[in-house]
């Protein structure tokens, strides 16, 4: 894979060769051109019945969690605990095929805890054949998990729409080179990223890329301002 900075990097030579009289692009709104297309060549790929999961387009994130919260959504009895995540979870990439992670648990070498909603989690947790089993809630951008298990941390392996939310929630980020990390894309859909932003993209005015802080100011890559 290649990082993020590389690939703004090309797109900056690809874009020097077209010898337009364009305005330049600012990292931040190259990095929002890339995810762009990242996000639209996998829902794509994913529309066309292949496997995202498990593959070099996922990331994995370590939640921590704290027990027993007041906002848990069903109350825990017995010896079922129930868990929140202490921060906000990165949102994952919704296709065609909803937005699931593909392994939720303590252990990658044991299955996956099994998937609810906030609708069906009370009848799940009281059957008799599963009500034993690990099972996690993702509503939006907050995690829930049940579980017999003591723990302090969950991982969770998926797609994500923006690769670098995950670097700052794994607090991976680099201020003084915030795209130097490896950006989640196969050779193949890079060179696919590469065609569409030059045939397309690159022709698009400055002016059409979103200024967060409407002032031509380069905002942090960590916060947005």
């Amino acid at each position: 894979m290649a990082t993020l900075q590389e690939i703004i990097s090309t797109l900056e030579g690809l874009r020097a060769g077209r010898q337009t009289d364009e305005q330049v692009f600012t990292p931040s709104e190259w990095k929002f051109l890339v995810d762009m297309w990242r996000s639209k060549l996998l829902r794509q790929e994913a529309s066309d019945g292949k496997r995202l999961v498990g593959t070099v387009h996922s990331q994995t994130i370590t939640i921590p969690l704290t027990r027993n919260p007041s906002t848990l959504p069903f109350p825990m009895k017995g010896q079922t605990i129930g868990y929140q995540s202490t921060k906000k979870v990165p949102t994952l990439l919704h296709t065609r095929w909803g937005n699931k992670p593909s392994f939720v648990g303590s252990n990658p070498i044991l299955p996956s805890a099994q998937h609810s909603s906030l609708e069906t989690i009370r009848y799940q947790l009281a059957a008799l054949m599963t009500g034993n089993s690990d099972r996690y809630i993702l509503h939006e951008q907050d995690f829930y998990y049940y579980s017999s298990q003591g723990l302090e941390s969950i991982s969770l392996t998926g797609v994500f729409e923006d690769p670098y939310e995950v670097e700052v929630f794994m607090g991976r980020d680099n201020p003084f080179d915030p795209y130097g990390f490896q950006y989640p894309l196969s050779t193949t859909h890079l060179d696919g990223l590469y065609r569409g932003l030059a045939d397309t993209e690159l022709r698009i005015l400055k002016a059409s890329i979103p200024d967060l802080t409407n002032d031509g100011h380069e905002p942090d890559p960590r916060t947005g301002k």
